[in-house]
């Protein structure tokens, strides 16, 4: 879709965009302020384009990054560290185009979900876990609607929160498994952890 910044009403729609969908991208007027004339540029995908008919495995982050990017938006350094998992664990026949890879994830009845719906990047550390207390009860209707098979938790801060919201939600699951390692600070341990967890899975 192309619209003109200089168009009246401009202000009004950015605040219609933000009031209708939800923004997992919390950069995403300053995208759109940068953006160069005749470029195409990515504000908004819909994550229920790669939700599996029956989700069979549910991988769970603690919140989107506060950079800008998203999983499904294709251009993360967690889906790159998937990405990553998945080719240790299955071998050459995982994608190496990020989109591609994501409609594999898609096919493998894997899909991904945050703790917090928005990042937490900017809350001071003493209120993280208010924040993540207070979506307990959401994740925990998501586990439900969703009704996974397993459950892997990617953040291990947030792994309390994850077996609260599991037990309020009512599912019992064959597996709930956390990577202990973290994605952004110890990143190859993340991916072979991760790894073994994807092959267990697979079996």
């Amino acid at each position: 879709m192309e619209i003109s910044d200089t168009a009246e009403g401009w202000d009004a729609l950015l605040d219609s965009l933000e009031h209708f969908l939800t923004m997992e991208d919390s950069m995403w007027r300053q995208k759109m302020a940068d953006c160069p004339n005749e470029t195409v540029i990515t504000i908004y995908v819909n994550d229920r384009m790669f939700q599996p008919d029956c989700v069979n495995t549910l991988m769970i982050g603690d919140a989107p990054p506060g950079d800008g990017t998203f999983f499904f938006n294709g251009d993360s350094a967690l889906l790159e560290r998937v990405k990553e998992s998945f080719a240790i664990a299955l071998g050459e026949d995982v994608p190496e185009n990020h989109w591609d890879f994501l409609h594999y994830f898609r096919s493998r009845e894997w899909f991904l979900i945050h703790l917090c719906p928005r990042s937490v990047n900017e809350v001071p550390e003493a209120d993280r876990q208010r924040v993540r207390q207070q979506n307990v009860d959401r994740l925990a209707q998501q586990i439900a609607d969703h009704r996974p098979s397993s459950i892997v938790c990617l953040h291990e801060d947030s792994k309390p929160w994850v077996l609260s919201a599991l037990q309020l939600s009512g599912v019992q699951v064959d597996r709930c498994v956390s990577v202990e390692s973290s994605a952004d600070n110890d990143k190859d341990s993340f991916v072979n952890e991760l790894a073994e967890i994807v092959r267990q899975i697979a079996l």
